[in-house]
């Protein structure tokens, strides 16, 4: 029979009786420990009695239901989500430092919140809770239903989920969440991705992890952390000499306006998705950054199908 324990019977900790947690349970458990209430991890000794599972059959499938989106109110992110979020699903929202994310991912919390009538989540690993509040002010984004919490501690922040149940919690971003009080090493990092994955599923919410990517759009990181997502997407500044490709996508008059240095460059963001589980892939939308700080879409020659 399995037992779990408290990890910091390992660690001493000055502001307890006892230098270490001896809590153990039949029961793993998540977030604070019972009875020490540290963020320790959970250490399991001995083998769980593991009752067989059913067989599915493929047949079943037939019966399944469709996939149900939900939009983020944004056409243009929609658009390269095929539909929107999913249910039980996580994306990878990667791009370049200053590139805008933490912009649009905003616009996205104020617009799904005030959509689906219900509360979402964003957690900074790298910003107070002023600074969060000092973006939503610049956003003209005043909205209760946005609740924000500043902390590099991965478990208090899926606790937050476990106790408010938000349908959509940001992580911004992953680099800095930890299994403690400090920021992630690399190894913790896919520990703090699958951790976010098997919470997501099995509260059947929804997930967005911020990550940075470098200028070759490699992930900061370990290369496991996108095994632990169901869709990727990324979002960086746009080189008209670079992204020949990219410029093919735009409409004519738009080729025009930047060759002749009508949009400029610096404020042209290109989002594309690199993964979906949940649809097509290669989905490809701009963005310009605004005077005040706002990410907007750019129309395109003809208005995607979502």
């Amino acid at each position: 029979m399995a037992v779990y324990k408290c990890a910091g019977r390992l660690r001493p900790y000055a502001d307890a009786p006892n230098p270490w947690c001896s809590y153990e349970s039949s029961e793993p458990w998540v977030g604070r420990c019972p009875s020490c209430g540290k963020y320790y991890d959970v250490l399991r000794f001995g083998s769980p009695k593991v009752a067989t599972k059913g067989l599915a059959s493929a047949g079943d499938a037939v019966d399944r239901p469709k996939t149900k989106y939900i939009p983020t109110g944004i056409k243009m992110l929609d658009y390269v989500l095929c539909g929107g979020l999913v249910e039980g699903s996580v994306v990878l929202f990667a791009g370049v430092p200053g590139g805008g994310k933490s912009t649009l991912l905003m616009e996205a919390c104020d617009a799904i919140s005030d959509g689906q009538k219900q509360d979402v989540l964003y957690a900074s690993s790298e910003e107070s809770v002023d600074r969060v509040q000092g973006i939503c002010q610049r956003l003209d984004v005043y909205n209760n239903r946005i609740k924000i919490v500043s902390t590099k501690n991965i478990y208090e922040v899926l606790q937050l989920v476990e106790d408010h149940k938000p349908l959509l919690t940001v992580f911004d971003s992953l680099q800095n969440f930890g299994l403690g009080e400090h920021s992630a090493t690399i190894q913790e990092s896919v520990e703090v991705a699958k951790l976010i994955s098997e919470q997501t599923q099995r509260r059947k919410t929804c997930s967005i992890i911020i990550n940075q990517v470098g200028k070759d759009l490699d992930i900061k990181g370990s290369n496991a952390v996108p095994h632990h997502v169901e869709t990727m997407l990324y979002l960086y500044r746009f080189d008209d000499k670079q992204d020949k490709k990219a410029m093919n996508l735009l409409s004519r008059d738009l080729r025009m306006a930047i060759r002749r240095g009508k949009i400029d460059n610096d404020k042209l963001r290109i989002l594309f998705t690199g993964k979906n589980r949940n649809g097509e892939e290669k989905r490809t939308s701009f963005f310009m950054m605004t005077k005040e700080g706002q990410i907007e879409p750019l129309p395109q020659l003809e208005e995607p199908k979502v």
